[in-house]
């Protein structure tokens, strides 16, 4: 693995570019599944961060997701 992309945001926005509109992930609603594509996955991984961001969350250090 590359030095730069050692760490989840690179990684991360290479899955975004390199697969666009193609499925990333899967989960299983009640019912039904859900299909992502990693522009969506990044696009919602990007509003989290923001929204932790917001309430003083930085980078850099460790912080429990629920």
């Amino acid at each position: 693995m590359e030095t730069k992309l050692a760490t989840f945001p690179p990684l991360l926005r290479e899955h975004a570019h390199s697969r666009g509109a193609r499925p990333a992930t899967r989960e299983k609603d009640p019912g039904s599944w859900r299909t992502w594509s990693g522009a969506q996955v990044a696009t919602e991984v990007g509003r989290a961060a923001a929204g932790r961001a917001a309430r003083g969350a930085h980078g850099g250090r460790p912080a429990p997701v629920s």
